[in-house]
């Protein structure tokens, strides 16, 4: 096996990785096997930060999927999330899917307060159990 930084470009002809890599199976950067502290591996490339829906994991120095619904998080775990996706509502911490929060509807592919139910889970600035504008919370459940 080549040395560090290096790949096997023939059985006997050991090139350099790309500088973003530690290990690699070829020349580009796109081509890494492994990264240097500080960088993640996502998709065969060294990167400072992981896409969205995944983190930096430390020990394996590459970026791992969050938790299903997390947009953001800072661990594999169901409460490691820091940001939802938007067909996802926070609960105690965790993502939960839209459907299975009460009080709320997936709309247009983004989980919503449901306007109009009497009930303010925080996500609108009011909710008086219509829909009827004129009487201080509008339709949208914006206060008039």
């Amino acid at each position: 096996s080549p040395p560090a930084g290096y790949y096997l470009k023939t059985p006997h002809l050991a090139l350099q990785c790309h500088e973003s890599c530690k290990q690699c199976d070829g020349p580009s950067e796109e081509q890494c096997s492994q990264c240097p502290q500080d960088l993640y591996l996502a998709d065969s490339r060294c990167v400072e930060l992981c896409p969205l829906q995944y983190y930096g994991d430390i020990p394996s120095s590459s970026c791992v999927p969050c938790f299903e619904g997390c947009t953001v998080c800072h661990g594999a775990g169901s409460e490691q999330c820091t940001t939802c996706a938007d067909t996802h509502w926070p609960v105690d911490g965790k993502c939960v899917g839209c459907e299975s929060v009460d009080g709320f509807k997936l709309t247009s592919g983004r989980c919503r307060e449901i306007c109009g139910d009497g009930k303010n889970l925080g996500a609108v600035p009011c909710d008086d159990g219509n829909k009827i504008d004129g009487d201080g919370c509008n339709k949208n459940c914006q206060i008039e």
